[in-house]
């Protein structure tokens, strides 16, 4: 399997949902939710740990989740 490289810059919505945090420059990784009853489209941002800090905006996992879904790929990035 190849390595695709990019980037996008985009603020994590609903933390306030999640006690888990990450400095500025950690790393976290995004997780396909296709099940989250509220967006089909749902892409959680996670520490390394595993822990939930919130989701990308849903306009961005719009664009995002099919890739995803149809790469079966995990991207990971920094805070």
């Amino acid at each position: 399997m190849g390595t695709l490289l990019g980037s996008f810059s985009a603020l994590i919505v609903g933390r306030r949902y999640y006690e888990a945090c990450t400095a500025v420059g950690e790393s976290v990784e995004l997780q396909r939710e296709p099940h989250n009853p509220y967006d089909a489209n749902a892409i959680a941002v996670c520490s390394l740990g595993g822990h939930k800090l919130g989701h990308l905006p849903r306009w961005l996992a719009e664009v995002i989740a099919p890739c995803m879904d149809e790469l079966s790929c995990t991207l990971k990035g920094t805070r």
